[in-house]
């Protein structure tokens, strides 16, 4: 029997022989020890132990955020703690669209920016472009189209607030 965090190596029973001998392969008890600690794809790896209870902590690239456990220790049994997390790429999903008007802009994720437009007879009350920052939320909350009133006669259109 090994002591904590170490592991038996050899024959775990040995006798002694008719011929004075020892039967089986000589027992040692190795300090656990785990191979390099799986790669992780957007981002790096910090500390560079692999001997038992030694500790890696995974970090994501800027842009992308971690999903799932960000340190992992190494173990007696000679395997790193939980699983490999991985990083995936920040994105605020589709900010919706005004009533009344619609979102022009393909990406959501760090960084991209979408513009905000009414229909025609409405007028933008809000702000016309918003920006996906590092928290995954909009810069800016979705605006509002409000109708608006030909006067007849003239160019002139006026706001309708309902």
């Amino acid at each position: 029997m090994c002591n904590h965090g170490y592991t038996l190596v050899g024959s775990h029973v040995r006798e002694c022989a008719a011929n004075g001998l020892w039967s089986g392969a000589d027992t040692r008890c190795l300090a656990g020890h785990c191979d390099s600690p799986d790669p992780i794809v957007n981002g790096h790896i910090s500390g560079d132990g692999s001997s038992y209870r030694d500790t890696v902590v995974y970090q994501c690239m800027l842009g992308y955020r971690l999903i799932g456990t960000s340190v992992r220790i190494c173990q007696q049994d000679h395997r790193w703690s939980g699983t490999t997390p991985v990083c995936v790429p920040i994105t605020c999903g589709h900010p919706g669209n005004p009533g009344n008007g619609r979102t022009n802009g393909s990406e959501f994720n760090l960084n991209d920016v979408v513009n905000f437009t009414c229909n025609k007879g409405y007028i933008l009350s809000g702000n016309a472009r918003a920006q996906c920052r590092l928290n995954g939320q909009w810069s800016s909350p979705l605006p509002v189209c409000r109708g608006e009133k030909h006067i007849q006669g003239t160019d002139v259109y006026v706001p309708v607030h309902a």
